[in-house]
């Protein structure tokens, strides 16, 4: 994670940070916990081309499409929501999963 947040420092600049919240993998009794953690960063980037800049930092940390594993890879970088005066949600079914909620909540607070 610490490498996913310098390239995100190195993308886009200053970013702020949820501490890491742990969480049982939901596809895979036996896997280890994934590690979820929020991250805000300024990008004046569209959907599409966010999207793109956050696949490139995947790639660049190891992460090949498809997973050699379903279900299971080395890095997940997701947009989930756009906040411009309001939050507007992106993804609604990754901004309100239960692995979510933890880190979002304490980076709202911040």
């Amino acid at each position: 994670m610490n490498a996913a947040l310098a390239e995100l420092r190195e993308e886009f600049g200053e970013i702020r940070c949820s501490a890491r919240h742990q969480s049982a993998a939901s596809d895979d009794a036996g896997a280890a916990p994934y590690l979820n953690q929020a991250v805000l960063i300024n990008s004046a980037l569209d959907r599409a081309a966010l999207k793109s800049r956050l696949r490139a930092i995947e790639a660049r940390l190891g992460r090949t499409r498809p997973a050699a594993v379903q279900g299971r890879c080395v890095i997940d970088i997701d947009a989930l929501a756009a906040i411009d005066g309001l939050l507007i949600v992106w993804d609604e079914a990754a901004f309100g999963a239960s692995y979510a909620q933890a880190p979002i909540a304490e980076l709202l607070r911040s």
